[in-house]
């Protein structure tokens, strides 16, 4: 998106996310037809996400959920952002 003239505001604009999603919806628009984005977290600027848009579920499988959370890594996230689950 550089390449466009995108700069880190894109991903990085406050509530209500405006200008992100103005973006988003011109990607998924686009006649190239890209099947998502990756971008770097609002939070943390070193980890990286990715948005997929509907297009591209059919190419999307679940291969083995997770559905306890109550496991290392998702403390060490909690841990590292300061953040935690409501009993």
């Amino acid at each position: 998106m550089a390449k466009i003239g995108a700069t880190a505001e894109v991903a990085h604009d406050g509530l209500p996310y405006d200008t992100p999603q103005s973006w988003s919806t011109a990607i998924a628009d686009h006649p190239i037809r890209v099947d998502g984005v990756a971008y770097h977290a609002r939070h943390d600027d070193t980890e990286l996400c990715c948005a997929i848009f509907d297009r591209a579920r059919a190419s999307i499988t679940v291969e083995s959920p997770i559905k306890d959370l109550d496991q290392d890594w998702f403390w060490r996230l909690a841990q590292r952002y300061g953040v935690g689950m409501a009993p």
